[in-house]
Order: C-alpha cells, then structure tokens, then sequence
C-alpha cells in the first residue's frame, strides 16, 4: 500500500539506503535516510541498473497542530471549527496535482457540513489524514520484515541475462529470501523495473543485514555484478522473565512482560506450549484464593502501555499422574502475539523453559496431594511419594533435619521424630503422609525433609520440596 500510493501521488516515501547511494533519492530529497548501506562495488564503475530498496510499514495518524479562536476576536467570523479549517485547507491546496489525485482517489473525503461532529473537537490534533512512515523506524522481534526491491534500468541500451539474489545475513546464518538463477530474466530494456517484494519473519536480535544482488549483460556482452548492503538492528518489544515454582503432581509458571518499546502493545495472544510430559493450564487470581473476588476480572486482551507489565500464571501438571514422566528437562514454551495502534502483528516464542528432571537424584520425593485450602496453625496432611531411582532396594526412614533457629522453616511437622517405610524395590515408589502445621502465614517453602537408607547407609536431604499458601483465619 505505501509503495503503490507512493508511485501513484509520489507521496515521500523512505529508502532504507542512504543519501549517499544513488538510490537514495525516491521522491524527495529531504527525506532521512536510515540505515547507510556499504556497497562494494569499485569507485568510478558505472552500472546500466540501480538498485533501490524500501522498507513497507503500516502509516502513522496525521497529528496536526490544533488551531481555535475565540469568536470574539478578528477571525472569528470564520467559524474556525475543526472540520471547516481543515476542508478550507483542502480546498485551499486542491490545485496542487498530489492532492487533486488524492482527492480524486477518495482517499481524502471532504465533509459536506462544517458542523464538527462532536463539539471542542477542534482542540483535537488527530486529523483524518495518514502519514506515511519519513524514517526507517523502529523493528522488533517477532514481526515480519517486508521490503520492496526495485531495479530499473537507467541506462540507454537494454541488458540480458538478468540474475536477481536478496537475503538476510545474521550471526546465526544466512536466509535466501530472492533467487532467479535457475530462470535468469532475458532482458530489461531502458526506463523498465523488476519489482519484487519479500517478507522474512524475524526470529532474533541484533545486527541483521539485508544484501541485495544482480548480475547481467550489458549490450557489449560484458557481466557486470552490482551489489548493495543494508543494514538495521532489531530488538525485542517485551521483556519476559519466567520464573518456576514446584507444585504437587508438577510445576508453577510465572511470566513477567514489559513493554519496551516507545508505543503500546495490544496482546492478542498469550499461551504457553507445554512438553509432551505435561499439560497447562492458565491460572487467574480468583482461582488462586479461596476469598471470593465478586469485581475482580483478569482482561484476556490487554494493552501493555509503554514501560508497563503485565503477568500471567500457568499450572503445570504432569500428562500422567499414575506413572508421570520424571525424565523431562523442558517445560515448554511461551508464545505471544500482539499488534501495534494500527494493527501490524508481532508474534514471537521463547526458548524452551528447562528445569532440573526429577529423577536426577537416586532418591526422590514427590508431593502428590495436597489439601487446596490451608489455614494458619492447622494442621493438614499431604501425600508424598518415595521414588527409588537405583538398582537396589531400599530401606528408607523419613525424618525432619535439624535446622538453625534463625532458618527454621515456617511448616513444622508433627511427628518429627521420623517414620520407617515398607522395602521399596528398584525403580519402584512408595506413598506415605506427612502430618504438617503452618506456624505464618503467606507463601511458604517445605523444607528440611531427610530420608535415610538403612541397606546403603545413605542420606538424602530434601529442600524446596514445594511452595504452599496459607491463609489467616
């Protein structure tokens, strides 16, 4: 769209080379160009072609400076209201060619009553028109980069055998995104252009560059090569940091996501893709407290201002919990989608969350149930399972470790003293209770949990087991 407006009205448009390449200058000369390009071609080699290359984004809103009067002074005869000031301006400019042709296009309407719609409305600086984007802008991860590449022969004889090659050059690799040499075009004749546009989804950030090529045969078959480099940066419009807690049976996710870019973000999507071991599910406040919430609503499609967050709260469980998988490293993945103020998409996914597998000791303990509710200084049981990753059996006697005073756990257990179990044999399990009283309230961490082997004479001691939430009375 920006490209067919700009050849049609020769509205400014924004190359990404720069004012020093010859295929700076679009339309207009006073237009900034961003980013530079480095081009390799020798110093004083003329080429029959030129290359020129434009970035196509989504246009802006017209921000006008308001003007309004006061009806008591000179021109308030006038009636300077907003939408008579800005159809005189129409029709003040209307014999200029570029506004005759947007006019005759009818992408400018021009209201029939100079009555604004809504009163003060003259004070507002939004116009009806769109700007076209004057700068390269801002890129982001996620988003899809699209260009349009133009090479036209400016030269007075025709040329052969034309070979067009673009691709995007990163520090992980190299990503074709134009290639005619299995079908080279025949020829281009003088005052003709080959247009084409690509789109590559950017995955990474940091330095990309965008090199664009062509060889042909000029008219007194000499093959000629020209080519020219762009260069940009891309960053990433959120910041996401997850952080995961153990739960009976699996696992907490909780994502942190700021907007850093200068506009807001409009999250149209927000899921999270779980390992094969585990399914997800997504979590709100009012599900997490038993206090009844009857005004509270978690918007499904917020907008994240600039320098704002917003945060998100997934369970974990294992696929199985009769035989769940104790071998997974990874979690998953978080995957979001968002639009900008006038919709161009983003969509981006994370790395793979990776934890420690729960079977990487040779003796495990896994919380497998839970009461959902726990008040202060009430006692509750929980179920434990014993998980013997070994060869050989063992004989094992739970007790709680000593600790310090100034690190002693907020969950006491009642029968400290210890609990024998029945043999467990290899790779095999084994359930008991835990008897445990909450001394504070708030979020706290089971601890302190010691299992010894009476066959092996060994010791495993158990920290973070899990994170429970207990509540006043």
């Amino acid at each position: 769209l920006t490209v067919a407006i700009a050849e049609r009205y020769n509205v400014m448009t924004t190359p990404l080379s720069g004012p020093s390449s010859p295929s700076a200058a679009v339309t207009s000369s006073s237009t900034r160009q961003h980013p530079l390009p480095v081009s390799t071609e020798k110093e004083g080699l003329v080429h029959y072609l030129s290359l020129r290359v434009l970035r196509l984004s989504k246009p802006a809103f017209g921000i006008g400076t308001p003007i309004s009067v006061d009806k008591g002074d000179l021109p308030g005869a006038l009636h300077f209201s907003a939408t008579s000031f800005n159809q005189n301006v129409v029709e003040d400019t209307a014999s200029m060619p570029q506004k005759r042709a947007l006019l005759s296009s009818g992408l400018v309407i021009v209201p029939e009553s100079h009555a604004p719609a809504i009163p003060g409305v003259e004070s507002f600086g939004l116009s009806e028109f769109l700007a076209l984007p004057s700068t390269f802008g801002d890129i982001y991860v996620g988003e899809t980069f699209v260009c349009y590449i133009s090479t036209s022969n400016d030269g007075e004889h025709p040329v052969s055998n034309l070979i067009f090659k673009a691709e995007i050059q990163t520090s992980k690799g190299r990503y074709p995104l134009l290639d005619n040499s299995k079908d080279p075009m025949s020829d281009l004749t003088p005052g003709r252009s080959f247009d084409n546009v690509v789109r590559h989804h950017l995955s990474e950030a940091g330095g990309h560059v965008l090199v664009c090529s062509v060889g042909y045969t000029t008219h007194t078959n000499e093959q000629l090569h020209l080519r020219k480099f762009f260069k940009f940066q891309v960053t990433n419009p959120l910041a996401i940091e997850a952080n995961v807690t153990p739960i009976p049976n699996g696992y907490l996710v909780s994502a942190e996501m700021t907007n850093q870019t200068s506009a807001a973000l409009f999250v149209e999507q927000l899921e999270f893709s779980p390992d094969a071991a585990f399914t997800v599910q997504e979590i709100s406040r009012q599900s997490m407290t038993s206090v009844p919430l009857p005004n509270f609503e978690l918007p499904a499609l917020p907008i994240i201002r600039p320098s704002g967050t917003r945060q998100a709260l997934f369970r974990l469980q294992y696929a199985s919990l009769a035989s769940p998988d104790l071998t997974s490293s990874t979690l998953g993945s978080l995957k979001l989608q968002w639009r900008t103020q006038l919709g161009a998409t983003g969509v981006h996914t994370t790395d793979a969350l990776r934890i420690t597998p729960r079977n990487s000791k040779p003796v495990h303990l896994l919380i497998s149930k839970v009461p959902a509710v726990l008040r202060l200084k009430k006692a509750f049981v929980v179920e434990v399972q014993v998980i013997n990753n070994t060869e050989d059996t063992i004989i094992p006697r739970v007790s709680m470790a000593k600790q310090q005073k100034s690190g002693a756990s907020a969950i006491s257990v009642i029968g400290a003293g210890g609990k024998s179990l029945k043999p467990i044999p290899s790779f095999g399990r084994s359930s008991f209770e835990l008897v445990l009283l909450p001394l504070e309230p708030g979020l706290q961490v089971l601890t302190g949990i010691r299992l010894h082997d009476s066959l092996s004479d060994q010791t495993y001691e158990f920290n973070n087991l899990m994170t429970l939430l207990v509540e006043r009375e």
